[in-house]
């Protein structure tokens, strides 16, 4: 009888500890680089000459120069040089390379899109009118051929309006139309 007490509170104090290891204290830490598991859709990767290279959750406040500081640049003296008026503004799915080592005394800042492996990767919506056929292939579903039909439907009639006119290509009936159009942020 004695064991099985003891038995039970060892096992109480084991379950209280891990729940309350678990629950969440309500102290943020503030803006972080984040976990794939937990990344929002609004993201923006920075990389470069950096401390945390990564990628990082932004709102429609934030501004690069605060993305640069989380990041922390390895030329922070430089920062002081940088006119954040002259950067070119946050842009979810895109990636800003920082480069310290150069002549100019002030870090330069190069905007590039995520690629789409990256994005896909991410959960970083693709545009339908600007992804090449090999990048379409990535897709579930979506073999060369497919992939080809729709290069070739853009290349004819122009930018896609809507994901809709993805059903107008030979191969894509309503399951496949389903399964992709998730990929997109081309409007409904």
């Amino acid at each position: 009888m004695n064991r099985r007490i003891a038995l039970f509170l060892i096992a109480s104090i084991m379950f209280l500890s891990l729940y309350l290891k678990s629950r969440h204290n309500g102290i943020h830490s503030g803006k972080t680089a984040l976990p794939a598991s937990e990344l929002p859709v609004e993201v923006v990767q920075v990389s470069g000459d950096l401390i945390h290279p990564g990628i990082y959750e932004i709102s429609a406040n934030d501004l690069t120069i605060n993305v640069i500081k989380m990041a922390i640049p390895l030329c922070p003296e430089q920062l002081n040089n940088l006119n954040p008026r002259l950067l070119p503004p946050l842009q979810p799915g895109y990636r800003y390379d920082i480069a310290c080592k150069h002549t100019q005394k002030r870090p330069l800042v190069a905007l590039n899109k995520i690629p789409p492996a990256q994005a896909l990767t991410l959960g970083i919506p693709l545009d339908l009118n600007q992804i090449k056929e090999a990048e379409l292939e990535l897709l579930p579903g979506i073999g060369p051929e497919i992939a080809k039909r729709i290069t070739e439907y853009r290349q004819k009639y122009g930018d896609f309006k809507t994901k809709k006119e993805l059903l107008l290509i030979n191969g894509i009936g309503d399951k496949k139309y389903k399964n992709i159009s998730r990929f997109f942020n081309s409007p409904e």
